[in-house]
């Protein structure tokens, strides 16, 4: 098959099919894994469910954005491919962050934590 001159060539299925995999496995990928970063920094259930909440939100509210922007686009591949990239360097920041910052403790919690590590240092060690 020929291509005529000025006819712009199209992506194989094949191509297509790699680039969407690539992209939907990140994209769908990424809710467990902030749940699991949420908890493991937190230590709660419920603040790790905000932490998806909010990235499930900010999907909400900016994907029709995004959709909008695309059809106006001239070169839509590139501007997705800004916003996978933009979306992976968030989900790297939150990795790098987490964990970073000190929570503080809550007050009821403070006797709970001594009366644990007194416990710890109190008994024998054994050999």
């Amino acid at each position: 098959m020929r291509l005529r001159p000025g006819v712009p060539r199209r992506p194989s299925v094949a191509a297509h099919l790699a680039g969407a995999l690539a992209a939907r496995t990140g994209d769908e990928a990424s809710g467990p894994a902030l749940a699991l970063v949420g908890f493991a920094a937190a230590g709660s259930a419920s603040r790790a469910g905000t932490l998806l909440a909010c990235a499930t939100v900010s999907a909400a509210v900016g994907g029709p954005a995004l959709g909008s922007l695309l059809d106006r686009s001239r070169r839509p591949g590139r501007l997705l491919a800004g916003a996978f990239a933009l979306h992976a360097a968030g989900l790297c920041g939150v990795l790098l962050g987490h964990g970073r910052r000190r929570q503080p403790v809550e007050p009821r919690r403070v006797g709970e934590l001594r009366r644990r590590h007194r416990l710890e240092l109190d008994r024998p060690v054994r050999r």
